[in-house]
């Protein structure tokens, strides 16, 4: 289906509704998520950024979350 010029379906707007929901699920964990939410997060977070290196967005939510809920010792 094309709508204005786009195909919807496009690899492009799975990856943004993805990354969308990654961030949405990692701002919502840094004030109620727990350790293992958090922490799978974290793995899913690392694993975006090494598909997508340069996205300051998600980088710095991993950071934030990281900082909020640090490695256990």
């Amino acid at each position: 289906m094309r709508f204005f010029g786009r195909d919807f379906g496009d690899r492009g707007d799975h990856e943004a509704a993805a990354r969308h929901r990654l961030f949405v699920r990692m701002m919502k964990a840094k004030d109620f998520g727990d350790r293992r939410d958090v922490d799978r997060l974290l793995v899913e977070a690392t694993r975006w950024m090494k598909a997508h290196p340069y996205d300051a967005v998600i980088h710095e939510a991993r950071d934030q979350l990281r900082a909020r809920f640090p490695p256990a010792s």
